[in-house]
């Protein structure tokens, strides 16, 4: 039963079933799940994500499903088997605005924090937002005692993750994990034949700054192993993700731009339309030109990148924190992206509710609940090399603490990448770069026209020469 086919029936206050939720039931409908409480209800949730490698759907989507049938005795089903995230989002959209053929029972669905979910919203930061959401509201008092309690939510959730996830006071999503962005895998065996401290050995500290990455660089460079025999491709200091583009934009913009930029601030200013530093951006793409040499090849996907990386065929290579889910730590080990161990560059594994005929929203509220159990939280967040979406499961990287990092959005949750949006094929702009070996005036035209729609106008971008001054 969808929420706007509750809206039909009178729906019980939070306190309408008190004490007698779990044993008696509310009025004879299924037992509701309220924060805390075990609960029974019957059939299958249908669950629609594109998690689709071992490290993913094999291992922490079976901990969510085992946490559902824990605290619940229901069932979760694959709603379908797409393993691309564009695959997904295209799917999820046919079902919400009802278009796709067949429609398919849907109850939940994930999603990364930010437009992905609010677009359903009246927020909605692309395209025309729909007259009514598309999504449940999780604190909708229509939904009776099932609802979530935005005390509860405000309490356990960080709160920059659930600014992305909120609209006009109401919650439409809940995080399950946390991901840092900048984030540099390497191989361990690499590192220590250069003569760097891993695990605790003596050495050299692992690179904490640019300069630090590119002396890592030349030391690694001199000890690389001979050629794989069973591989076309040499043995690199890097592995770079190239084939699909958006893997190039986290690495030069999530990364090595914010790593220049003075602070969060002056990064996020030029992301948010107020401030066109082109200064930092031809430094960015310089930076990156600097690193070329030790990239070896640059047409790999992320799972191939992050094989060679495994195999010690590349030292390192630069990606979310997700990837260290699939190798085996004594291989392969992670650090901050040098020059941003300061930031904490997250996007958010989320998951929210369709309000579509063809769902029952009292399943899906069951899954958020048991999805975000502390139990569930620790076991997911270990499976998935991810942070616990619950602040006080977070430690040390919890927002606020004295010395945690400073949390920052990542890039697709400041402004979407749409169609005739701005800069909506930054990303294949820069993949053309890196391919055509062109210069980098060719991408920094290409900003300053984009960069008056992010602005609406407003702001104009001034050429500069890299070190930041204005040429005569």
């Amino acid at each position: 039963m969808t929420l706007t086919a509750m809206k039909r029936r009178k729906t019980l206050p939070r306190w309408g079933c008190g004490l007698m939720l779990v044993s008696l039931g509310c009025g004879g409908e299924a037992d509701p799940c309220v924060e805390g409480e075990a609960c029974q209800l019957e059939g299958e949730v249908q669950v629609a994500t594109w998690w689709g490698t071992r490290g993913e759907l094999y291992i922490p989507f079976d901990i969510l499903k085992q946490s559902l049938r824990r605290t619940t005795g229901l069932e979760a089903t694959l709603a379908h088997r797409l393993q691309t995230k564009t695959e997904h989002t295209r799917w999820i959209e046919g079902q919400l605005e009802q278009t796709a053929d067949p429609l398919v029972p849907l109850d939940v669905f994930s999603a990364n924090n930010g437009d992905e979910v609010l677009r359903w919203t009246r927020c909605a930061a692309s395209g025309i937002p729909p007259e009514s959401p598309r999504l449940v509201g999780l604190t909708n008092g229509e939904l009776g005692v099932s609802a979530l309690d935005p005390g509860w939510i405000a309490e356990n959730f960080p709160r920059e993750v659930m600014q992305t996830l909120q609209c006009e006071g109401e919650t439409y999503a809940l995080p399950v994990g946390i991901h840092r962005i900048n984030t540099l895998l390497y191989n361990k065996e690499s590192f220590r034949k250069a003569g760097y401290a891993v695990d605790g050995a003596e050495g050299l500290p692992l690179p904490g700054s640019l300069e630090e990455l590119s002396q890592a660089a030349r030391a690694i460079d001199a000890t690389l192993p001979e050629e794989d025999a069973g591989s076309d491709l040499p043995a690199s200091v890097f592995a770079v993700a190239g084939r699909e583009a958006w893997t190039l934009s986290l690495f030069v913009i999530e990364n090595l731009m914010l790593s220049l930029a003075q602070d969060s601030t002056h990064y996020q200013n030029y992301w948010q339309g107020r401030d066109c530093d082109e200064g930092l951006l031809e430094r960015t793409l310089a930076e990156f030109e600097k690193l070329r040499p030790w990239f070896g090849n640059w047409e790999l996907s992320a799972s191939e990148a992050l094989a060679r990386v495994t195999s010690g065929q590349a030292a390192m290579m630069v990606m979310g924190d997700w990837a260290a889910a699939e190798p085996a730590p004594e291989d392969v080990g992670t650090i901050p992206f040098p020059g941003t161990a300061q930031y904490f560059v997250f996007s958010a594994d989320v998951f929210a509710l369709p309000d579509i005929p063809n769902a029952d929203p009292l399943k899906g509220l069951a899954w958020l609940r048991a999805v975000t159990g502390d139990e569930t939280q620790h076991e997911f967040s270990i499976a998935k090399s991810a942070l616990p979406a619950r602040t006080d499961l977070e430690g040390e990287l919890a927002p606020g603490g004295g010395s945690a990092p400073e949390w920052v959005r990542s890039l697709p949750a400041i402004f979407p990448y749409v169609e005739n949006g701005p800069f909506h094929d930054l990303q294949d702009v820069l993949k053309e770069w890196l391919y055509a070996r062109k210069d980098t005036g060719s991408v920094l035209e290409y900003a300053r026209e984009e960069y008056s729609k992010l602005s609406h106008g407003t702001v104009s971008c001034v050429p500069t020469n890299v070190d930041g001054r204005i040429p005569e």
